[in-house]
């Protein structure tokens, strides 16, 4: 990060989630999803699942850096007012790049984020998923999160 604004960091490895939470920086991490689920939470830390909007956020960005599934796997993210799908972020081979949702009301909110294939199946052995998140600002300037709550 550029500038002389101060990050602080927090790296944890729990549970499947390995996360590196930086303070008005895009969060990276990896998350296991277990064979036979569906879907799994990408949570903000291992004993919350809910991300923490800061109320300058108009948007969210979510990216799938990597993965070792041939599947399609999509993203979606909880907001207060239903569910935004961010739609497909994994092809099967690589990413389909970054995706955007706007959020509709301002002001600090919770959301949560899951990922899971496209076809909606199971899957059929355990995957290591690595994405990108972060909350953006009317000009694009990444503000990154206010913090975690609970689940």
């Amino acid at each position: 990060m550029i500038g002389s604004r101060r990050i602080r960091r927090i790296g944890v490895l729990v549970a499947g989630a390995a996360l590196g939470l930086v303070a008005g920086c895009t969060v990276r991490g990896t998350t296991s999803i277990r064979a036979g689920s569906s879907r799994e939470v990408v949570p903000c830390d291992p004993n919350n699942q809910q991300w923490i909007v800061p109320p300058e956020a108009t948007q969210l960005r979510f990216e799938v850096t990597s993965s070792d599934t041939t599947q399609p796997l999509e993203a979606s993210v909880y907001l207060p007012e239903g569910p935004f799908s961010f739609g497909t972020v994994w092809h099967g081979t690589k990413s389909t790049g970054p995706k955007l949702v706007p959020l509709v009301q301002n002001g600090t909110q919770g959301v949560y984020v899951w990922i899971e294939r496209v076809d909606h199946q199971p899957f059929s052995q355990t995957t290591e998923v690595s994405w990108a998140f972060t909350a953006l600002d009317a000009n694009g300037n990444d503000v990154g999160f206010a913090g975690c709550a609970g689940t």
